[in-house]
């Protein structure tokens, strides 16, 4: 019995520390708060977005915004989510955000949750909310990544790895220094290699794909 027990706590050891990999490698934030915006949890990613303290930030051990309205704004959809925690989980309720920040035109992006499901206790202990973070302008996707998945040159995986960042052609042309006439041939040679026709589609493709899970 004794052994049993030790196999499922190292089972649960092992569950945990991939969950908590394949969380990181998406760069995304996880903040487990009670509903007066107590923080309970976080992972890495938040850790690092709070310490930047541009959008978000903890005062006193608590959540607040850039300013007092957007920090009602949170507390309250945290308080609606928290009070809306459930047995078994549902994952059509939330609430999206968006918190303005100082030093970025891209708002720090959030889905504010109810906290997880509680089952197979008939009330939970505790009612948190669970918000879920991601920073449109983090970081850029590798190049050498798009080179192994798509079979592209390094001078056409640079392209795409400024295009997927947001980058227009002409900026991505003086950004790489390269003619107007390089770029647009680069770009021909990208969509034939990926299967897109469009600026827009390829753009949309890189997003969705692996590219973005690699550091």
């Amino acid at each position: 019995r004794a052994a049993g027990l030790f196999f499922r706590i190292v089972d649960l050891e092992r569950r945990q520390i991939v969950f908590n990999a394949a969380i990181e490698t998406t760069d995304t934030g996880v903040i487990l708060v009670d509903p007066d915006g107590g923080v309970l949890f976080t992972n890495d990613v938040a850790n690092a977005i709070l310490q930047a303290e541009d959008g978000l930030l903890l005062a006193h051990g608590k959540l607040r915004a850039r300013n007092a309205a957007e920090t009602a704004a949170l507390i309250d959809h945290i308080r609606r989510k928290a009070a809306e925690q459930r047995a078994e989980p549902d994952w059509q309720i939330y609430t999206p955000i968006a918190l303005q920040r100082r030093n970025n035109p891209l708002p720090l992006t959030v889905i504010v949750r109810p906290g997880p499901a509680f089952h197979p206790l008939k009330s939970p202990l505790q009612r948190p909310a669970m918000l879920v973070l991601r920073d449109p302008g983090r970081r850029p996707i590798p190049a050498h990544t798009l080179t192994r998945l798509f079979g592209l040159t390094p001078a056409e995986s640079l392209l795409a790895s400024e295009l997927a960042r947001g980058a227009s052609l002409e900026e991505a042309a003086a950004h790489l220094g390269i003619s107007r006439n390089t770029v647009r041939s680069q770009l021909q040679s990208v969509f034939t290699k990926t299967g897109t026709n469009r600026q827009g589609d390829l753009i949309r493709m890189l997003l969705s794909s692996a590219a973005t899970l690699s550091r």
